[in-house]
């Protein structure tokens, strides 16, 4: 299944054949997305994703241009380290005040890089204190926030087997 390198132009909120045959495609590269022809968030973030990747202006649209990565990364049978889930999960911004099921599932993987801290769901004093070390053991901007960069960082570390809580 391939995408036309001419065809038209799709971006958020385009419907149709055309869009199914591109998730097929980032499907192909190993996004995981739902092929259901309707170019939503996750569509959405998984073309941002590829366009970062390979240095291309990050918009989220597919014209001519990103059909044509598309198709090569498919063809050269290139793979996504991460999945439309992942993206999914690193879009949600987490700061000191946060609160919930993303603050819980941050808390779980803190304990388990090390930390000790409460999980609770409540991003409080012990949960900045924890992520604030942790960007500053791997030379990130030190600011509490829970944004891509330190989600990354953290399903990095656990699958590193790192510890370093304190």
């Amino acid at each position: 299944m391939t995408a036309s390198t001419t065809g038209s132009t799709m971006k958020k909120g385009s419907r149709g054949a055309e869009v199914s045959a591109l998730q097929g495609q980032l499907n192909q590269l190993g996004y995981g997305l739902d092929a259901d022809g309707v170019f939503g968030d996750d569509t959405e973030r998984c073309v941002k994703h590829l366009q970062k990747a390979f240095g291309y202006t990050v918009d989220g649209v597919v014209g001519e241009g990103t059909h044509f990565l598309v198709n090569q990364q498919a063809g050269l049978n290139w793979k996504s380290p991460v999945t439309a889930a992942k993206l999914e999960e690193w879009s949600v911004l987490l700061k000191k005040g946060s609160e919930g099921e993303h603050v819980r599932k941050l808390q779980t993987k803190l304990v388990a890089l090390g930390y000790s801290i409460a999980v609770d769901g409540d991003f409080g004093v012990g949960t900045d204190r924890s992520v604030r070390h942790l960007q500053q053991a791997f030379g990130y901007t030190v600011d509490g926030v829970v944004g891509e960069g330190t989600h990354f960082l953290i399903d990095q570390q656990l699958s590193l087997g790192w510890k370093g809580g304190t």
